[in-house]
């Protein structure tokens, strides 16, 4: 718990540990470790008074010992509220009682709600679910829980963390410049777009000092859903890499992301060799991307909208430079501009500080 607040004065409060065996409708029986968040609210009588808790949850990072890399793991959350300690207020029966879950932020986000439980059947509408009951004894009442699976905002969050500075480029350019606006697909704003055509190409050059750790564009004008059709968006697309040294940690020696056959046509290495080759190599992937369908888009939760060129499992630095050209795209219902909101540099400063 970060902090409480009585209708938006925060409290002070103290806290105890203890463990004990739960017993959840999911994932079953557990024990673990209890920590109890203890203040003072005085109500009056037949007053009503609002609490809000804010608080973390935890998530696992997968560390490496070599480096300070780390990879973001997420997982179902659960949240608890056991009713039965209220049981101990008074006779522990409340003649009215009422309960509103407001998911609607979550569900906006692609949070999925694997459970909803409460006392008894909920009423359902537009995300809130409420229910109501009279003479509720709340000892005997359970617990309402909440199973949920929000990965999509904290991914979308941590590809953010992990996005290099725009001060690390040192050279932008297109091949079609004329009235183009290249900073728009570093400006973390998905109302703006960069414009361009078939057979055109960007092309980043970064600091000696980058290492990248990840390349992920997001395609088509995602200001609205008109605006994302009516362009038109990519579908195959040439990534080029011009680095002195790549690190791989997808598996085999000397392969790259693993790619599924349906989604990559070619797949070439210019030069390969060991890992600190120390001669400038290139790395070309020629990948077909998926034609997304913009109802599943959410500027807070933006990461399944993001085509992964290179994951953050492999690693280019010295002197790294890329080139993404456009080869095909899926029509534009009025325009055949080609758009594209965002690209992805994820990494770090400096060789070793990682």
């Amino acid at each position: 718990v970060t902090d409480v607040q009585e209708d938006s004065i925060f409290l002070d409060f103290t806290f105890l540990r203890d463990t004990a065996t739960y017993l959840y409708t999911y994932p079953g029986e557990i024990e673990g470790l209890r920590r109890w968040y203890m203040t003072r609210v005085r109500f009056p009588a037949y007053g009503e008074k609002t609490l809000t808790v804010s608080y973390r949850i935890k998530s696992i990072l997968h560390d490496s010992y070599i480096t300070k890399e780390t990879f973001d793991i997420y997982s179902d959350r659960l949240f608890y509220y056991d009713l039965s300690p209220a049981g101990f207020w008074g006779d522990g029966v409340v003649a009215d009682f009422k309960v509103m879950l407001d998911a609607r932020r979550n569900i906006e986000r692609f949070c999925e709600l694997k459970l909803v439980n409460l006392p008894g059947k909920p009423k359902v509408e537009d995300g809130i679910y409420t229910y109501e009951a009279s003479n509720l004894d709340l000892e005997k009442a359970g617990a309402i829980e909440v199973l949920y699976d929000n990965t999509a905002e904290k991914e979308s969050a941590e590809v953010l963390r992990r996005r290099i500075d725009t001060n690390w480029i040192t050279s932008l350019k297109s091949s079609n410049e004329s009235g183009k606006k290249l900073e728009d697909i570093f400006d973390t704003d998905f109302a703006t777009s960069l414009r361009c055509g078939k057979g055109d190409w960007i092309e980043v050059r970064l600091d000696t000092n980058a290492l990248i750790r990840g390349v992920g564009i997001i395609g088509g004008n995602t200001a609205d859903k008109n605006s994302y059709y009516d362009y038109a968006r990519i579908k195959r697309l040439k990534i080029e890499v011009w680095t002195k040294s790549y690190e791989n940690y997808e598996g085999e020696k000397d392969s790259l992301v693993s790619v599924d056959p349906e989604t990559a046509d070619e797949f070439r290495m210019e030069y390969l060799g060991e890992r600190d080759i120390g001669k400038p190599g290139k790395i070309e992937r020629i990948l077909t991307l998926e034609d997304k369908d913009y109802s599943t888009f959410h500027s807070d939760a933006f990461e399944p909208f993001l085509h992964l060129l290179f994951s953050r499992k492999v690693g280019f630095r010295d002197n790294c430079n890329l080139r993404i050209t456009v080869l095909d795209v899926y029509p534009g219902r009025k325009y055949d501009e080609v758009c594209i909101s965002e690209l992805f540099i994820l990494g770090y400063w400096k060789k070793w500080d990682y």
